[in-house]
């Protein structure tokens, strides 16, 4: 029995595959699970072009994550914050704080296109940054390893 694989499913296929299994597998656990529907000429002839959507999508996004990484690479990125007498924070930076302003850098991509790249960025940051100066983090994106710098200002400080 021919399928199309709603969502990748693993030892079978990826999404939009179109498959032959048979026909107790489709029907008791492909289907009920919302894994796959039924292949037929049309839904075939469509699914394929889905696939062929899908697959530039890919590849765009793929162009772009080794344009965002040359970009951000080595940058370094400033945060101004309010600090007390004794240089304490009153407002930890956080992953996402970290994120965000990655994303205000990158104005020249399409914005649908920055933001599923930028949530996939993965930092290497155990917990929030509370010290002012400098911290250079790793962070991932896809495979690649890259790192940055974020500098803490305490507000009013260039």
């Amino acid at each position: 029995m021919r399928i199309i694989l709603l969502q990748d499913v693993r030892k079978l296929g990826k999404k939009y595959d179109i498959k032959e299994v048979s026909e107790g597998y489709a029907r008791n656990f492909l289907i009920p699970k919302g894994l796959a529907k039924f292949a037929d000429k049309t839904s075939a002839k469509g699914i394929l072009e889905q696939k062929k959507i899908i697959e530039k999508k890919r590849e765009n996004i793929k162009m772009a994550t080794d344009e965002i990484i040359k970009k951000i690479s080595g940058k370094e990125f400033h945060f101004y914050i309010p600090a007390g007498e004794n240089k304490s924070i009153f407002k930890p930076v956080t992953k996402k704080d970290i994120l965000e302003i990655i994303g205000n850098n990158l104005n020249s991509m399409p914005e649908n296109t920055k933001d599923e790249i930028i949530s996939k960025i993965k930092l290497d940051l155990p917990r929030s940054l509370k010290i002012l100066g400098s911290h250079t983090i790793a962070a991932k994106l896809e495979d690649k390893k890259f790192e940055i710098k974020v500098i803490l200002n305490q507000d009013g400080i260039n």
